[in-house]
């Protein structure tokens, strides 16, 4: 039989299913929101989720999505990497294109993260862990609706 989320959370990191729900039930809504200024000029908007919130996502991070694979050019999300080594790799190239995608979070909404997580997780999560496992993962921005954070 499988474990539920909560149950797992409960075993693992001493979280009660009821405090999970809890969580999982608020965790869109625990950020705190600022604005930091960019080198280049311009302004980045900051969400830092309150301890809790973060807590279960590196939990999620390190026993749900780190099975995921990681395409080889994603030099961010690979144990090991660094600038420097990721500048070198581009060091001896002629050309390098840098790109800053406009909202490229913000775009990114909750239904986007539910369907992602039932492709990939659906046979191991049911629906209600799946769901809360996209809410601790996404924020509501003020005046708007869930996206990731």
């Amino acid at each position: 039989m499988k474990k539920s989320l909560p149950q797992m959370l409960s075993e693992e990191i001493g979280l009660s299913p009821y405090q999970f729900q809890r969580l999982a039930k608020r965790a869109p809504d625990t950020y705190k929101h600022y604005v930091i200024e960019k080198r280049n000029g311009g302004d980045r908007w900051i969400a830092q989720p309150a301890v809790e919130t973060k807590h279960i996502q590196r939990w999620l991070i390190n026993n749900v999505l780190s099975s995921l694979p990681v395409h080889q050019a994603a030099m961010a999300y690979k144990v090991g990497s660094s600038i420097a080594l990721n500048a070198e790799l581009h060091s001896k190239n002629s050309y390098l294109a840098k790109f800053d995608f406009t909202n490229f979070f913000n775009s990114i909404k909750y239904h986007n993260i539910v369907n992602f997580f039932t492709e990939n997780f659906g046979e191991i999560f049911d629906k209600l862990d799946i769901a809360n496992m996209a809410r601790i993962v996404c924020v509501r921005e003020v005046g708007a609706g869930l996206c990731l954070s």
